[in-house]
């Protein structure tokens, strides 16, 4: 059985901050989700800042950490998604399958090893339809993940 990439859509609650109360937000200064390139590491999920309604851009944050400390995950992609600027959110499936297409065709290249081969697992943050389109965002971001906490950066390591 071909192993499945987990997707995250940035959908509108969370962007906006309505699904996250106060006990579930980490306690963190977080780096936002679009500044992400490879190489960046962090744990937890991607949560909304605390004045989220007071920003311009919808934006999520992750709590980033050094690669050679404990994390869950590391950005080894980032890409866009090749719709035209400006159109209509083609949807969860469609997103999805771009992101899981785009981000396994890149495995190889950061990790060193093909993606069915690994015992790293992907995971994507993609666009949900508010970020797509109040904000024109296309940007799709591979991390990878393991059972266990990762330590040091997984780039070129064979995974």
């Amino acid at each position: 059985m071909p192993k499945r990439i987990a997707v995250l859509l940035t959908l509108l609650v969370v962007a906006l901050g309505g699904a996250c109360g106060d006990d579930e937000t980490p306690q963190v200064s977080g780096k936002p989700v679009h500044d992400l390139s490879p190489g960046d590491c962090f744990v937890g999920r991607p949560f909304p800042p605390k004045d989220a309604a007071g920003q311009k851009r919808t934006v999520l944050l992750v709590a980033a950490v050094s690669c050679s400390k404990a994390h869950e995950k590391e950005v080894f992609a980032v890409f866009e998604h090749p719709a035209k600027p400006g159109g209509a959110f083609p949807g969860e499936d469609e997103v999805s399958k771009v992101a899981q297409d785009g981000c396994a065709e890149r495995f190889e290249g950061y990790v060193g090893s093909p993606f069915g081969e690994s015992d790293l697992q992907v995971a994507v943050i993609a666009p949900g339809p508010v970020p797509w389109d109040k904000d024109n965002d296309r940007r799709i971001v591979c991390t990878l993940q393991g059972i266990k906490a990762l330590k040091g950066s997984k780039k070129a390591a064979g995974g």
